[in-house]
């Protein structure tokens, strides 16, 4: 069994693979991820923003004699992930994870909206290179610093609303965070086209991708697993090799 793991600012989102996925689950990324619990673990694969997180994922890993892989810009492949990013050492697990994920499934050029809780954008070019990213507030982010210190608003929930005019208080918040940020993506899949000279992929993934795409202009492939998955897929090219 593989468990592949994508630990992020706010949350943890795993998968457990033998061959195909067997489950998906998701905790706060303060948790404690109990490895002793799954039956017949052989090894983890690592996607990490938190260096904490690291370093007692990769301790219990060895506790219980598991293969571990953490994913970074000197553990994948140059085949799988080619850049012409003046800084190779500062790009994300997450971004190249998103980068390897949108070329294997959707073909490149490619554009990954990463919906958590920043919105991180990974941008491939037509030969396959990832050439850059955009980074921005997520939408519980941008909630939670619109709100502050406002206790009559802290109770709205994250939802699609029933129109872009919102008619109450609640309604003009989730307008203006949701169909904003859907707003925004599409803004800025024009300005990336444009820069760029070409149409591209939209990919988005991500804990508020499914609310947010819905919501596009743009054509998009929303596709919840698609870290999980690249994950699994660069474990095995490493490990063949």
């Amino acid at each position: 069994m593989l468990l592949t793991i994508d630990v992020g600012n706010t949350f943890t989102n795993l998968a457990l693979f033998d061959q195909e996925m067997v489950k998906s689950w998701n905790v706060s990324s303060m948790s404690e991820i109990d490895l002793g619990s799954i039956d017949n673990l052989d090894a983890i694969a690592l996607s990490c923003v938190v260096a904490d997180a690291e370093t007692k994922i990769k301790d219990k890993a060895s506790k219980l004699n598991v293969d571990f892989f953490s994913l970074n810009s000197n553990t994948v492949p140059k085949n799988l992930f080619k850049t012409k990013y003046p800084n190779a050492s500062e790009i994300g697990a997450d971004f190249i994870a998103g980068a390897v994920g949108g070329i294997k499934k959707y073909g490149c050029p490619c554009v990954v909206f990463d919906l958590g809780t920043a919105t991180n954008v990974d941008i491939v070019d037509k030969c396959g290179f990832f050439i850059g990213g955009i980074i921005a507030p997520g939408l519980q982010t941008s909630l939670n610093a619109l709100i502050g210190k406002a206790s009559a608003l802290s109770d709205i929930e994250l939802k699609s609303p029933e129109s872009v005019i919102g008619k109450s208080t609640d309604e003009a918040i989730r307008s203006g965070i949701v169909v904003g940020e859907a707003s925004k993506i599409d803004g800025l899949i024009d300005r990336i086209e444009n820069e760029l000279g070409y149409k591209v992929n939209v990919i988005t993934t991500g804990g508020w991708a499914d609310l947010v795409t819905s919501h596009m202009k743009h054509k998009a492939h929303y596709d919840k697993y698609l870290i999980l998955d690249s994950l699994k897929y660069i474990y095995e090219q490493v490990r063949q090799n």
